[in-house]
């Protein structure tokens, strides 16, 4: 297995020029560069289009919370512990989520809030993570178009 990554993350000073003014709004939003996002500035269009998503996604139906656990189940189920760890952290300090549903979510298990927990669940489906399915789980509205969230390897789609 080779462990050598295609591409590692970029200071926002080695970066491409169009992606260092992206980089330094992530720093003032977040207080530092996400990995991810450093990552993707290799590719100033990539970052564009990723952070364009975030934004939709950001201004949809689902509250800060619910987000975060779109986002958890999604990082669960793609067997991503970098983003499950980030997406944990968020999830407890920055939406709030009760530190028992994002423990619920990390071990596969269903949640107590009915609401929650239909973010985890659709009928007829099923998944190696129990409580956790895969297929279309989401769809969220905002005035730019619909973004649909699929589990099964996390695809996001504008509709």
């Amino acid at each position: 297995m080779n462990n050598n990554p295609l591409f590692t993350p970029l200071l926002t000073k080695d970066a491409p020029l169009a992606s260092q003014t992206l980089l330094e709004q992530a720093h003032r939003y977040f207080g530092f560069v996400p990995n991810l996002l450093a990552t993707l500035a290799h590719s100033p269009a990539a970052l564009r289009v990723y952070l364009n998503a975030d934004l939709g996604f950001q201004h949809g139906t689902l509250t800060p919370a619910e987000q975060q656990i779109v986002l958890l189940t999604a990082s669960k189920e793609n067997d991503c512990r970098y983003c499950t760890s980030s997406h944990s952290a968020l999830a407890r300090f920055f939406a709030n989520v009760p530190g028992e549903v994002v423990i619920a979510i990390e071990c596969g298990q269903p949640v107590a809030d009915a609401k929650f927990n239909a973010l985890l669940s659709s009928p007829g489906s099923s998944s190696r993570h129990g409580a956790m399915p895969r297929g279309p789980q989401s769809i969220v509205s905002s005035r730019r178009g619909t973004l649909k969230i699929s589990f099964s390897k996390s695809s996001l789609v504008w509709a």
